[in-house]
């Protein structure tokens, strides 16, 4: 596969993913949520394999927010997209938005996501 864009990218994340999370959870590979997390990780890197710009890493602690976001998507070295996921959940809480407000404005996050 050859270079990946941003569009391409989030276009995986709000269709593909969900549909390969939930042919996870049919198969019985999702119990909980560090499951849950360890199948997101896979299929990102799964997919962002082929460019080398692209890093997918978990619970990475950032000293300007002074927390760790469940996954961070760095493009070139900087942080692009800040996904927090939450098993079983269909909102999102006060603390984790204000943990996706505090990337995107400290970290310099163009894209946050809950899944």
């Amino acid at each position: 596969m050859g270079r990946i864009g941003g569009r391409e990218l989030t276009g995986f994340i709000n269709k593909k993913l969900i549909k390969k999370l939930r042919n996870d959870l049919r198969k019985h590979r999702i119990f909980r949520e560090a499951d849950f997390e360890c199948c997101v990780y896979y299929h990102l890197r799964k997919f962002l394999h082929g460019d080398d710009k692209w890093r997918v890493v978990t619970r990475r602690y950032s000293q300007r927010t002074g927390k760790y976001p469940d996954i961070l998507i760095l493009r070139n070295k900087k942080p692009l997209i800040a996904i927090e996921l939450k098993w079983r959940r269909k909102s999102i809480s006060r603390k984790d938005r204000k943990s996706l407000r505090e990337y995107q404005e400290k970290i310099g996050v163009k894209k946050n996501l809950f899944h």
